[in-house]
């Protein structure tokens, strides 16, 4: 009886582990661990190990900023993402308004398709915005992913 009752345990046990679907993270779960105080690289070690499907658009971003997720993770999850939505002049400055380092919007900008306007109007509009010069630079020279 004790055997047979030992038996069905591990049977219902191994048709739970492999019976679970796979965990798909999103922005709200890495938001909830780092609320919870889970260390910077457990979560990164989480998103590189786990099935993912960030929105690191402007508005996701933008959003991932308001509560103060450390840029640190937000580049894993950019990296580990690909960007479908078409960056612009105004996404630029919407992200150096947020207080986004050169480096991370520059990764933002590499990482998918833009359309800027580099036009003298363009140039301007980003200068007036004091967007750092180094980030128009990477605007101008495009990217392999530009159209």
């Amino acid at each position: 009886m004790k055997t047979a009752f030992l038996f069905m345990a591990i049977i219902l046990a191994v048709q739970n582990l492999y019976g679970q679907k796979a965990e798909v993270l999103r922005n709200d779960d890495v938001v909830a661990m780092h609320q919870a105080k889970v260390s910077a690289n457990l979560i990164k070690q989480k998103i590189n190990m786990s099935e993912r499907r960030f929105d690191m658009s402007v508005p996701g971003l933008l959003a991932l900023k308001s509560v103060k997720l450390p840029e640190p993770i937000i580049e894993v999850m950019l990296t580990s993402t690909t960007p479908i939505d078409l960056m612009q002049n105004e996404h630029v400055i919407q992200l150096h308004n947020a207080g986004f380092s050169k480096r991370l919007i520059i990764q933002k900008i590499q990482a998918g398709p833009s359309r800027f306007n580099v036009t003298t109007d363009g140039l301007i509009q980003l200068r007036i915005a004091k967007v750092p010069e180094a980030i128009t630079k990477v605007m101008i020279n495009g990217n392999s992913k530009s159209k």
